[in-house]
């Protein structure tokens, strides 16, 4: 019990003493096919890509593929000198998978989307992607294709988040 007391008042020391270290800030912003929820955080502005469109003009047992476009802008703060991570998640795959047996989106960063690659999907709703200096979020196109039935006015529309986070890569 002795040894537990000297471990929980050493790890509260140690915590109270490098607590610059922890310090963690975020920021985000969602987009609903082309409309996007914008906002800034202390180190970093996500504003609204310029150039993705999708359609929710599809039809049962059908291939498709996505297109291409900005989906988000991260623009730093000058006076930060850290390095970011920008994690981007699919919030309606639940609704999606309704009418999609797949939905592949290449996700990168820069203006190109050549810096960092990843794929987001049903099955994978979330990628990071870890930068460092003002960059876009950059759609690159993939791919997807619907059930043979699918119910009455199903959401196809996929709904993105990105979040803007503070981190050490060193």
């Amino acid at each position: 019990m002795r040894k537990k007391l000297y471990l929980i008042v050493a790890l509260l020391v140690a915590l109270v003493l490098t607590g610059g270290v922890f310090a963690y800030g975020a920021t985000s912003k969602a987009t609903t096919a082309g409309s996007l929820t914008m906002g800034s955080g202390p180190f970093a502005d996500v504003t609204a890509g310029t150039g993705v469109t999708w359609s929710d003009n599809i039809s049962e047992d059908e291939i498709g593929s996505v297109g291409t476009g900005e989906l988000f802008d991260v623009t730093w703060d000058p006076a930060y000198t850290g390095d970011l991570e920008i994690t981007v998640l699919l919030t309606n795959a639940d609704e999606l998978i309704e009418a999609f047996q797949y939905l592949n989106m290449e996700i990168g960063t820069g203006s190109t989307g050549s810096t960092i690659q990843e794929v987001l999907s049903l099955q994978n709703a979330k990628v990071s992607l870890n930068v460092d200096g003002t960059d876009n979020v950059t759609l690159l196109g993939g791919s997807w294709r619907t059930h043979k039935v699918f119910g009455p006015n199903p959401d196809v529309i996929p709904d993105l988040w990105a979040e803007v986070s503070q981190v050490d890569l060193d």
